[in-house]
């Protein structure tokens, strides 16, 4: 879904300016754009497509910007009137939710970001039945390591422990 092609790059990294990214996610359309009204489609944040920036980004080696967008998604959730929430859409211009109060695309993009992300994980059936080939973490500075407990991978259940250095899987049970 991804390519690693040059010129990708370089069209992603015109995404990277305020006028597509705020401190709450990733608008919708460019805020330059001479359609850009901060409407529903014109504009707006949306937690789903900030989950594909993210991934995009670690995918095309913009692990700081994927990390960003990944902590939009904590933020938009713990700062919320109903702390743990996502919203459907945010306000282009300031971080008020707006659409649906609660949506399932917008809370599974978070985790989308952190395996697909994050975690390195192939997140649109390009996998291996191999666990030990799955991840690719590339985590944080700030971050020691991850572990996934109970991690379900082909009817069977591990523990995985990701860092940039090592990647620890036990199968549970």
């Amino acid at each position: 879904m991804f390519l690693d092609d040059r010129r990708v790059k370089d069209q992603f990294s015109k995404l990277l300016g305020s006028d597509m990214i705020t401190p709450w996610g990733v608008r919708s359309m460019s805020a330059e754009d001479k359609k850009y009204d901060g409407g529903y489609h014109t504009g707006i944040v949306w937690p789903l497509m900030t989950g594909w920036f993210s991934i995009a980004a670690y995918r095309q080696g913009f692990f700081d910007q994927g990390y960003d967008q990944i902590k939009t998604f904590i933020e938009n959730a713990f700062h919320s009137a109903d702390p743990g929430r996502i919203n459907e859409a945010y306000s282009s211009d300031q971080p008020t939710p707006t659409g649906q109060f609660a949506q399932g695309w917008s809370s599974s993009m978070f985790i989308m970001s952190l395996l697909g992300g994050m975690a390195g994980m192939p997140v649109w059936g390009d996998s291996t039945k191999d666990i030990k080939s799955v991840f690719h973490p590339h985590l944080p500075e700030e971050m020691k390591e991850i572990t996934l407990r109970h991690f379900n991978w082909y009817g069977e259940k591990f523990t995985v422990v990701l860092s940039n250095q090592k990647i620890t899987i036990e199968r549970e049970g």
